[in-house]
C-alpha cells in the first residue's frame, strides 16, 4: 500500500504543478494577431547639430532651431537655409553652458561669419570670414565639416553623414580638398 501511496502522491505533485505552471505561464495574457505599425513619423527637425571641441575632440551638440523667418524676408533665398542655421549657430560659439562644460570652439565668434557658397554632387563649399583675415586651424575646419556633414543629415538632403564632402575656404585664401566628418557617426 506505500507503492500506491507513493504513486498517488508523485501523481498529484504532478497535476498540481502542471496547474501551477499554466496558471503561471498564462498570465492572463491573451493570444493575438499581427498588428500592423504605421509608417516611420516624420515631421520637422526640431533642433540642429553643432560640433564643439572638448579637450580637443570634437563634440556633437544638439541646439534648438531659430525662428522660422517671415516670407518677406530674403533668407529663402538661400540654397541650404538649415545648413545655414547651423554654421551660424557654430560661429556665434558656445553657450554659457556649454562653456561651463569645458567645450570650446577653434573658430572666432565675433566679427567672423560663414557662409555656404554652393554644392555640386556631393562636395559643398563654405567660406569662413575671420575677423583678422587670418586662416584658421585644422580643429575649426572639422568643427565646420562636421557641422555641415550634420546638417545635411538632419535636413534630409543626404542620408549618411559620411557621403558629405566640405571644402572650406577661410578669409587667408587658403583652399583645402574637400574633406568628411572625422568622426565615426
Amino acid at each position: 500500500m506505500t507503492r500506491r501511496n507513493g504513486l498517488v502522491s508523485t501523481l498529484a505533485l504532478l497535476v498540481a504543478g502542471a496547474i501551477v505552471g499554466t496558471m503561471v505561464v498564462s498570465c492572463g495574457i491573451r493570444p493575438s494577431t499581427v498588428i500592423r505599425g504605421q509608417e516611420a513619423p516624420h515631421g520637422t527637425v526640431t533642433s540642429l547639430i553643432v560640433y564643439l571641441l572638448q579637450h580637443g575632440s570634437l563634440r556633437a551638440v544638439s541646439r534648438p532651431l531659430p525662428p522660422t523667418p517671415s516670407k518677406d524676408s530674403t533668407y529663402y533665398n538661400i540654397p541650404y537655409p538649415g545648413v545655414q542655421d547651423a554654421l551660424n549657430a557654430l560661429m556665434a560659439g558656445p553657450t554659457a553652458a556649454e562653456t561651463a562644460g569645458g567645450l570650446t570652439s577653434e573658430l572666432p565668434s565675433t566679427g567672423a561669419g560663414a557662409y555656404m557658397l554652393s554644392g555640386e554632387s556631393n562636395v559643398y563649399q563654405v567660406y569662413i570670414k575671420t575677423p583678422d583675415g587670418g586662416p584658421i586651424s585644422q580643429h575649426a575646419v572639422d568643427q565646420v565639416v562636421c557641422t555641415v556633414a550634420a546638417a545635411f543629415t538632419s535636413t534630409g538632403y543626404r542620408s549618411e553623414e559620411n557621403t558629405v564632402q566640405v571644402q572650406v575656404l577661410d578669409s587667408k585664401g587658403a583652399r583645402r580638398s574637400p574633406q568628411t566628418c572625422p568622426m565615426t557617426p
